[in-house]
């Protein structure tokens, strides 16, 4: 144990001294040294007890080995990677929120900024503020004569006004939302720097593709996993946080058109929202389908989702596939039921006058 100690401390005087010179491979040398003997030393036990397993140690070390084979600059990291597949009691939730917070990716880099809005929901905070703003759709309009006056001495029919609602409120939504992020990860890169690309972010893999043979990912005892690089990360969950803005631009539209109350809007869409979420993955065979599975972003982003229902169909393109299409379907169907209704008023109007 001495002569281990004296070559961790080696490695450690080595390591520290290549990070200020910029060299980052000694510096992933005497990480690995240190969990690798961990891993081994759990091994050692027989089994791994309490809430940790042999996945948070595995996968640790795999992502070091990805940092180191990237060249990656390193960031704060633990020395364990918490995972769904962890076993804690609903008696040692504080001890779980310290272990957690413990063992939390840090950094303030540009992109690592952006991608901490994502993992930690803080998009959630300008999707409400935007759908807030713009999408109460007509429901808004309700009460406001002046307005309502105006736009009954112009050539717009009532399908046209709720097409022209949705249209506006989407891109609204999008170019805001695109804005944040933007000054966020300018921000980040402002006060230190762009930040890595490649930098690791772990998915795991369901069931039914760690039996398949043409599996190429990792495996652990409790399950698969493998690392996208943070560049891709990002990519992909800009593309689903827009597609979920479209899907409730469309739905707090829709409702605007029945419910006269704003607030009554809001709420309902609420209600729907978190309701959906919960309960789309009680359906095993249908939840694939429902828009309202694909709302918990970070759980699409990184498999969780996937892992849980045992279904690899649900993934980041097939959500956003889905948004789209119901988003797609409802304007359709309101249009479509807004021109018939406008067509019988007219045909009412003209048998009126011939009488």
């Amino acid at each position: 144990m001495i002569e281990k100690a004296q070559e961790e401390a080696e490695l450690a005087d080595q390591s520290a001294i290549a990070f200020g010179k910029g060299d980052w491979g000694p510096v992933y040398t005497h990480r690995l040294y240190v969990e690798r003997w961990f891993e081994e030393y759990k091994e050692s036990q027989g089994s791994m007890e309490g809430a940790l397993t042999y996945f948070g140690y595995e996968a640790v070390i795999a992502r070091t080995e990805w940092m180191q084979q990237h060249d990656v600059r390193p960031v704060f990291l633990g020395g364990y990677i918490p995972n769904i597949h962890n076993r804690w009691k609903p008696e040692d939730r504080n001890e779980q929120v310290l272990f957690e917070k413990g063992n939390r990716e840090v950094d303030h880099s540009g992109l690592f900024v952006l991608y901490s809005v994502f993992r930690d929901y803080l998009f959630v905070i300008p999707l409400v503020l935007l759908l807030y703003l713009t999408g109460a759709g007509l429901a808004t309009e309700r009460g406001k004569r002046p307005t309502l006056r105006l736009l009954s001495t112009l050539p717009f029919t009532r399908r046209s006004l709720f097409l022209g609602k949705v249209v506006n409120a989407s891109v609204v939504s999008v170019l805001s939302a695109a804005g944040v992020f933007l000054f966020t990860m300018v921000i980040g890169a402002v006060f230190n720097r762009f930040g890595d690309w490649m930098y690791p972010v772990l998915q795991y893999h369901t069931k039914q593709e760690v039996q398949s043979f043409d599996f190429t990912g990792l495996r652990a005892f409790e399950g698969g996993y493998g690392f996208i690089p943070l560049g891709d990360y990002l990519l992909q969950a800009l593309l689903l946080y827009v597609c979920i803005t479209l899907f409730l631009v469309a739905l707090t539209n829709s409702l605007g058109l029945v419910i006269r109350q704003p607030f009554a809007v809001y709420l309902l869409t609420a209600l729907l929202a978190v309701g959906g979420s919960l309960l789309s993955g009680q359906w095993k065979a249908l939840a694939l389908y429902s828009p309202f599975l694909y709302l918990d972003l970070p759980k699409i982003l990184n498999g969780e989702t996937a892992t849980l229902l045992n279904n690899p169909s649900v993934s980041v393109y097939t959500g956003s596939a889905i948004l789209l299409i119901w988003a797609g379907l409802m304007v359709i169907v309101l249009y479509a039921v807004l021109s018939l209704k406008g067509r019988t008023a007219g045909q009412k109007q003209t048998s009126y006058n011939g009488s």
